[in-house]
């Protein structure tokens, strides 16, 4: 039930940033399980699917462009047409939505470039391209750097990832201790323990899949603690929130990492085809939900009904990029992964 869980991920970060009285600290956790269910698949596709040459390297990233950039243009083309053409509903919707000819270095209209290549959308030391049409596609930047370090940690023996592990949570305590969310939540050295999680479970995942049998009860426990953490009422001392929210997320890597395997491995809730459109539906659904919010505020909704265009809509376009983009491109990813 992957796909169900990558959905419900998805639906939450929406949720998260249309209707934060509801959810007011959700898209953050959610977000963060997306890096170790990321993690845990990558790294499973890796061992089965690729060697360890170059052109097995080459494959594995050609396979990623495919996956992530066609998809992206798309959407991307959506949220062009939305600046041009209702840019003060846009840019209300999020503060990042603006024309990136605003952005320029020496004359030179140089925001256009982290646009359409997804580089500098995240930048050291945690901070964020002040214009980005597709405002949560930050995130994915930060995937593609770990899709190509786990990659290369592939190489690794068991023994010698657990120093990896050990690292990367000594790299995200320095950065929980600086209580600042830009340090933990959108720097690569913060999240880095995520992927480390999530990677370490599929490497450990038949000691996983014992204790999972053992203890059923588990993942139903994971990811009620999950919801009730990301569904918490707003709290006002926005100092102490970042730092609950900065430790939370290292205390709750493994336990996530543990849920993206119980997702996988678990008896199916839903029928497979289901399962498999609900994960080809989460990564656009994940990117379009603030630029077609942005069209629906432009066209005149406002209030309740601005909301459920919005979410209506999300899903149409979704479902349109899942048609019009992705399955056309499974034929040609599947013959790359078996080459």
């Amino acid at each position: 039930m992957q796909g169900l869980y990558r959905f419900l991920l998805a639906a939450t970060v929406v949720v998260h940033h249309l209707a934060k009285d509801y959810a007011y600290y959700a898209g953050n956790f959610a977000v963060l399980a997306f890096y170790a269910l990321s993690a845990y698949l990558i790294t499973g596709a890796l061992s089965t699917n690729y060697g360890r040459s170059f052109s097995d390297l080459k494959r594995f990233a050609t396979n990623r462009f495919l996956r992530l950039m066609p998809a992206y243009w798309m959407i991307l083309a959506i949220a062009i047409f939305g600046v041009l053409t209702f840019p003060a509903a846009m840019e209300a919707t999020n503060p990042s939505m603006r024309n990136p000819g605003e952005f320029t270095i020496f004359g030179l209209p140089a925001g256009w470039i982290p646009q359409f290549t997804m580089v500098g959308l995240q930048m050291p030391p945690g901070l964020l391209f002040p214009i980005r049409l597709i405002p949560p596609a930050w995130s994915t930047s930060i995937e593609f750097v770990f899709y190509f370090l786990l990659a290369a940690a592939a190489f690794l023996t068991d023994r010698r990832f657990w120093w990896v592990v050990l690292a990367t949570a000594i790299l995200g305590i320095a950065c929980a201790m600086t209580d600042q969310m830009r340090w933990s939540y959108t720097s690569l050295a913060g999240v880095s323990f995520l992927f480390a999680a999530g990677s370490l479970v599929w490497r450990h995942r038949d000691a996983v899949e014992a204790a999972l049998v053992a203890k059923p009860y588990l993942p139903v426990a994971i990811l009620a603690l999950f919801l009730i953490i990301a569904f918490m009422p707003e709290m006002t001392d926005r100092a102490r929130v970042e730092s609950y929210l900065v430790w939370g997320q290292y205390a709750a890597a493994p336990l996530v990492a543990l849920l993206a395997h119980a997702s996988v491995t678990s008896a199916k809730l839903i029928p497979k085809k289901l399962d498999s459109w609900l994960a080809d539906m989460s990564y656009p659904v994940f990117l379009s939900h603030y630029p077609i919010a942005g069209i629906v505020r432009g066209i005149g909704f406002s209030g309740s009904d601005w909301l459920v265009i919005s979410m209506l809509g999300t899903l149409v376009v979704s479902a349109l990029v899942v048609l019009l983009v992705e399955h056309p491109l499974q034929g040609l990813r599947r013959r790359i992964r078996s080459a």
